[in-house]
């Protein structure tokens, strides 16, 4: 099976907005540049939290408390990118957060993906105490890196 493979450079915000991915290179799943799987989740704050409230919560309640209870998410990558006033240029947005998981295997991937369905009652309560769950899309991606 061929892999859809979703570079995310400037062009994130057309990309997720349904531009056509682009397609899967030859050499692109073998050696160094082996391909991962990455979780994009884009978080809006809940209304009438403040970006600094949403991001303190994020950082220590709800992102360690994801690893803690997902041991495949403690084994991989765990990026939370605020977008800052000054990156807010352009189209409108309507989310705060892009979080990145990155998976070293699609058998990390699918390990956290069993974990998530026995604690999503916890992710789902704890979500709602500081983002908007109404805004809230994820994504999944092959990730190739070159060079």
């Amino acid at each position: 099976m061929r892999a859809t493979v979703l570079f995310l450079t400037t062009a994130l915000i057309a990309v997720l907005a349904g531009a056509p991915a682009m397609a899967d290179t030859a050499g692109c799943n073998k050696g160094e540049n082996a391909m991962t799987k990455k979780l994009i989740i884009l978080l809006a704050r809940k209304p009438g939290t403040t970006v600094e409230q949403f991001k303190s919560y994020y950082e220590t309640v709800h992102a360690p408390g994801a690893r803690e209870r997902m041991p495949a998410l403690a084994r991989a990558e765990y990026r939370r990118n605020y977008i800052p006033e000054e990156g807010r240029k352009g189209a409108p947005i309507d989310f705060d957060v892009v979080t990145e998981m990155i998976f070293a295997s699609e058998a990390e991937y699918a390990q956290m993906q069993k974990e998530r369905a026995a604690v999503a009652q916890w992710i789902a309560e704890d979500v709602a105490k500081f983002a908007d769950p109404g805004k809230t899309r994820s994504y999944v991606a092959d990730v190739c890196v070159s060079g």
